[in-house]
């Protein structure tokens, strides 16, 4: 079954990649695959090793593994090299899954590698909305009445109404729009168990910030830590558990002040791609029991 009516209830089965299509990427390469427009607004973006990459993603992997969670794994697209990043090309909220609508022609193929997994669920295909473009990134399920849905870089408003008017068939009664300028909403926001927002304020429109405001009480991510090493992308492994960057000493401070169990991965390889953890993990089933 698929099932995701929280950030942060046990999980159970998720969607992962081993990056075994990853490629070594240097700077002059980097030039050739986006724009420099692009590039300056990631300042996480560096050099990356195919090598050292994966042993990043198996470190994850064999972590998840050994807390006993079921791990499915996509069809390998070889040159779909962004697909490691699982969270962007599917989405599970309540009991259905929903297929991305993609930003960047180089991701749609990410979305064949998801052929024949979801058979047999309710699975909405967000790519039959024309000018819809919605990514898993941009989506925070708060309860099984409520949502979180960024517009930013990647998601746009047709596609955040889209996503809006069937989270509502299915009984949400709040799907709330966050303005943003990151890439994602995870990679500048997050939240927690305790009613805590992670915010790194300096990517969120004043007006979203507002409404983050009088839903949770406001922790400010290090501005150094939110942008550089994308400090927010965090993943939930339960309500006390909590995988963040080794790097990331200051979130992670916090995080364990507010007395969260926080494992810490060394993903600055994965980061120099423009992700972290809550981008490479993609749930499936979250159960409200932890055992």
């Amino acid at each position: 079954m698929v099932s995701v009516d929280s950030e942060y209830m046990q999980a159970r089965t998720v969607i992962m990649s081993l990056a075994e299509n990853m490629i070594d990427i240097d700077w002059p390469l980097w030039q050739t695959l986006t724009s420099e427009e692009e590039l300056k607004r990631h300042p996480e973006t560096g050099p990356v090793s195919k090598k050292k990459f994966q042993q990043q993603i198996i470190e994850l992997y064999n972590f998840l593994l050994s807390r006993g969670l079921k791990i499915i794994f996509p069809q390998i697209i070889d040159q779909a090299v962004c697909q490691v990043f699982t969270r962007d090309p599917c989405f599970v909220v309540k009991n259905t899954v929903y297929l991305s609508s993609m930003r960047d022609d180089y991701r749609y193929e990410e979305i064949l590698g998801l052929s024949g997994l979801f058979e047999k669920y309710n699975v909405v295909d967000l790519r039959s909305y024309k000018n819809a473009v919605i990514e898993g990134g941009d989506v925070f399920v708060i309860s099984p009445n409520t949502a979180l849905v960024g517009i930013g870089q990647t998601t746009n408003q047709h596609g955040f109404d889209t996503l809006r008017d069937h989270l509502n068939r299915d009984g949400f009664k709040e799907v709330i729009p966050i303005y943003h300028n990151g890439l994602h909403l995870d990679c500048c926001f997050n939240i927690c168990p305790d009613g805590t927002a992670f915010v790194l304020k300096s990517h969120i429109a004043q007006e979203s910030l507002e409404i983050i405001e009088r839903l949770f009480k406001i922790y400010q991510i290090d501005p150094y830590e939110g942008t550089k090493l994308l400090a927010s992308n965090f993943f939930w492994l339960n309500e006390r558990e909590v995988l963040s960057q080794v790097d990331t000493l200051l979130t992670n401070s916090e995080l364990r002040r507010r007395g969260y169990i926080v494992h810490e991965f060394d993903f600055s390889q994965v980061s120099c791609m423009w992700g972290a953890l809550r981008c490479v993990v993609g749930p499936l089933l979250r159960s409200p029991n932890l055992t």
